[in-house]
Formats: C-alpha cells, structure tokens, sequence
C-alpha cells in the first residue's frame, strides 16, 4: 500500500474516531461506560475515538444502536447536499428532548445570522 494511501486511511479512521467521540459526548457518556456496554476496554475505546485503531461496520453499528443514531452520522464529514446537511443537523438534535430543541434552533440561527455578515 502506498504512502498515499496510508495518510488517507489514518485520516479517515481519525476522522470517524472524531465523531464517535463527539456523539458519545453529546450523549454524556463516558469511555468506560461505552466499553461496558460493548464489553470492551475503555482503552479500545480511546483508540478508535483517536484513529489509533481500525474500526469495523459491525463495530459501528453497535456504537450507533447504543447511541441511537444512524451509522452515517461517523461517516459523514460535513460534505453533501443541503438536504443531506438538514438530515444529518435533525439526526443530532433527535436525542435532545424536545422542549430543549428550540434552544438548538435559536443557536443555529444566531450562528447563520454571523456567518451572513
């Protein structure tokens, strides 16, 4: 394999470690409580929250089920068409509870208002 392709797979394994990081803690939920339920050290964890290690689809699958989320919201970067954006933005808010959601709403207007000027 080249080295190319190295630096690509390890960005990518970064990438998806990121957002499972990221999920896990919108959720507040801790390595070891993830690694519980996965029966899997919170070592193992670590390593694929920092792409140290190479994650599986059926690891991602678990991961997405104990975090209830689609297994896209680890693979997609910020890329996409706007309906894909929307879809992926209504995904993340779906595990806030609802009369926390307008809160979300509010945020990402005043973020858009921002990025307007």
């Amino acid at each position: 394999m080249s080295q190319e392709s190295n630096v690509a797979i390890s960005s990518f394994r970064e990438a998806v470690g990121k957002a499972i990081a990221q999920q896990r803690k919108l959720l507040g939920k801790t390595q070891d409580q993830v690694g519980e339920r996965l029966e899997l050290e919170r070592e193992t964890i670590s390593n694929m929250e920092t792409g140290a290690t190479s994650i599986t689809i059926e690891r991602l699958e678990e991961l997405a089920e104990l975090f209830e989320c689609p297994v896209q919201r680890f693979l997609w970067h910020g890329e996409g068409s706007k309906q894909e954006q929307a879809e992926t933005l209504a995904g993340m808010i779906q595990s806030v509870p609802p009369k926390r959601r307008p809160a979300i709403v509010r945020a990402v207007a005043e973020i858009v208002r921002a990025l307007e000027d």
